[in-house]
């Protein structure tokens, strides 16, 4: 009998919706940490939604959205929330090769800039921001009254409160 021997769970799947199919399925590491979680999303039989982790946290969320067997969306995730995301809207990714045509940037996990490739070079031709988020950064930041000049040389070099 070997002592230092135990067990390790490297895999577990789930019928969710109790049609006798898998609809999740999650690979473990030897150390018993997550590495791969597959998903039928939609339940039609074919997993759709494949989250990536790394050191046992979520790293990345690659998407079939549209269910035509194809990823297109891939988020790329820090401490669980998106930090980015990229997007092929125009379908022209292979298994092989990645072509994004959409790239998403996030901050406190909502979407503060986005980047159109319009022509189908890979480079992106449009950006968008998210102007509300940037107006309330910059009411947030015009609510810390300025130093005056009556103000001492010290209390004009310190940094504001944090809120």
């Amino acid at each position: 009998k070997d002592e230092d021997a135990r067990l390790v769970l490297i895999c577990r799947e789930a019928d969710i919706n109790g049609d006798g199919r898998k609809d999740v399925i999650r690979y473990y590491d030897d150390q018993g940490r997550s590495l791969r979680e597959e998903q039928d999303r939609n339940f039609d039989g074919k997993m759709d939604m494949v989250l990536i982790f790394q050191d046992g946290q979520p790293r990345v969320k690659e998407i079939d959205s549209n269910h035509d067997g194809k990823i297109d969306t891939k988020i790329f995730l820090e401490d669980g929330k998106p930090v980015r995301a990229e997007r092929d809207l125009a379908g022209r990714s292979t298994a092989d090769h990645w072509r994004p045509d959409r790239w998403e940037y996030y901050e406190d996990g909502r979407m503060v800039r986005m980047g159109t490739d319009l022509d189908g070079d890979s480079k992106v031709d449009r950006w968008d921001r998210d102007h509300e988020h940037k107006s309330a950064s910059d009411t947030e930041a015009s609510s810390i009254p300025a130093p005056t000049e009556t103000a001492p040389a010290a209390a004009a070099t310190e940094a504001p409160p944090k809120s």
